[in-house]
């Protein structure tokens, strides 16, 4: 076994040869397994910044609501972070967020706020008409209204969140911060990803496939990073402490 980004998956080929041949865990399996399972702990992990982007809440809730726990900061970006504004009463324009989320959103926030893990929100972004626009302006957070799309975090928010990034023991960044595939609104995702890869004190782990994606787009080598994970969904259901099926099988 050693498709880890396909762990998560009772599919055939990930545990349909169990009890027929011998099966173990390849190289890469092994070394997943390593890097991530200290950030299991139920324990405050001290320096511990999780960077979190992407679209949906749905895919993430669990492991915000474990790193709320655990970690010092949580940096919070991409379509995911107008979720956690409107539920905090701030208005996002034409901007996607997902409604049906708010009300997780405001139980990350408070078990943040009873763990003292601080929640990072960008203090300005970039915003534009439509995904295509050719033009975008930069403003305050408080002052999105409107036709308003947010597609990047905006320079304010860059400096603030390079400088969490620059104090931190640990990091886990898992998503862009914004519509990185487009120019336009590439700067804030690129921005955080080279202030990871600087911070050569640090233990950095980095997953998913958009994430993956910025790194290539950026050419940002791998090899910057202590652990790039080739695993997306499986990572972040690893991380919120799930039993992945491709591992458990193992065990037999």
């Amino acid at each position: 076994m050693e498709g880890f980004a396909v762990a998560h998956r009772p599919q055939a080929s990930v545990i349909g040869f169990a009890g027929h041949i011998p099966c173990y865990p390849g190289f890469g399996i092994e070394k997943e397994i390593e890097h991530l399972s200290p950030f299991m702990s139920e324990e405050k992990i001290p320096g511990l910044t999780v960077v979190v982007g992407g679209v949906k809440m749905e895919t993430k809730v669990a492991v915000l609501k474990h790193f709320a726990k655990i970690a010092d900061n949580i940096v919070i970006g991409g379509a995911l972070c107008n979720t956690f504004l409107v539920a905090q009463g701030y208005e996002v324009g034409e901007s996607l967020y997902e409604e049906a989320e708010l009300e997780r959103a405001m139980e990350v926030m408070e078990i943040a706020d009873t763990n003292g893990t601080a929640i990072h929100n960008p203090i300005d972004v970039v915003c534009a008409d439509d995904l295509d626009a050719i033009e975008s302006m930069i403003v305050p957070i408080e002052d999105v209204m409107g036709e308003m799309k947010i597609l990047d975090i905006g320079p304010h928010a860059v400096a603030s969140f390079r400088e969490i990034i620059a104090h931190s023991n640990v990091i886990i960044w898992n998503g862009p911060v914004g519509l990185f595939e487009k120019d336009l609104f590439a700067n804030g995702t690129k921005e955080l990803a080279e202030a990871i890869a600087q911070n050569k004190d640090a233990e950095t782990i980095l997953g998913g496939g958009d994430t993956l994606g910025a790194l290539k787009k950026f050419n940002i080598a791998k090899s910057e990073f202590t652990h790039v994970s080739t695993g997306g969904g499986a990572m972040l259901e690893f991380l919120e402490g799930k039993k992945l099926p491709g591992i458990e099988i193992l065990k037999d």
